[in-house]
Formats: structure tokens, sequence, C-alpha cells
């Protein structure tokens, strides 16, 4: 999800995967996004997200974006074929946009946060006052 956020824009967002809670329990539900331009909603977070990213001329014309990356960009691996240095530039290109200070988008997630969190200390502390 770090990948789609650096690379892919919330407008060309075309499938969310999102979970949300809904009466103390987790569901989740793929939602088709082309074009549209919604805020997510309170508890949200998206698990997965497909779309048209910056560059395709190095990622292809869509990437999903989850718990990994799928690259719509096939590659040949034939030591013959110049498309084998093709595939080992782009794992400099997933290097290089991960290493990027700014993001393109915001992507919602889930973000386990410790007990020991200083915020979480002070919302208990505030709750319980």
């Amino acid at each position: 999800m770090n990948f789609a956020e650096k690379t892919i824009l919330d407008k060309d967002i075309s499938l969310k995967g999102v979970s949300y809670i809904q009466r103390n329990k987790m569901k989740g539900v793929t939602n088709y996004k082309q074009n549209q331009t919604e805020s997510p909603q309170a508890s949200e977070s998206y698990f997965s997200v497909s779309g048209k990213p910056r560059s395709e001329s190095f990622f292809g014309s869509n990437l999903t974006c989850g718990t990994g990356i799928t690259f719509a960009r096939e590659y040949s691996l034939n030591q013959e074929d110049e498309q084998q240095d093709e595939f080992i530039d782009l794992f400099g290109q997933i290097d290089i946009a991960l290493s990027l200070k700014d993001n393109i988008s915001s992507i919602p997630r889930l973000i386990k946060v410790s007990k020991k969190d200083k915020l979480n200390t002070i919302w208990i502390h505030n709750c319980s006052i």
C-alpha cells in the first residue's frame, strides 16, 4: 500500500478493497471506483487498490497493490531477450518509488497502535476523567 501511495494518484484508482467495522465486526468489500471522487468513510481502511500508475512506461498500464504488487506488464526472462534488462530495471524503479519522500495519494489503512503509545495513553487518560 505504501507503493500505491507513491505511484497511483487518487483519481486514477479504479478498484479498491475496503475493510470496515460495523457493529463490532470487520467486514470487507471490493468496489469499482473509476472516475469517482469519494471520501473514505469513518471506519474504512483499504486492504488493496488497483489503478493506473504515473509511470506507465516502467510499471505497465495497471498496478494492483495490497500485501504485494501485481504488474499488468509482462516481462520475458529469456537471456537473449532485451526485456530481461527491463525486468531488472523494474526493481530499481520500485526502490526509487518507495524511497520518495512525498506521497501522491492518501490511502486510509488500519494501523495497530501500541498501548504504550503516547497518544493512546493521553486518550485513555482523558476518557477516564
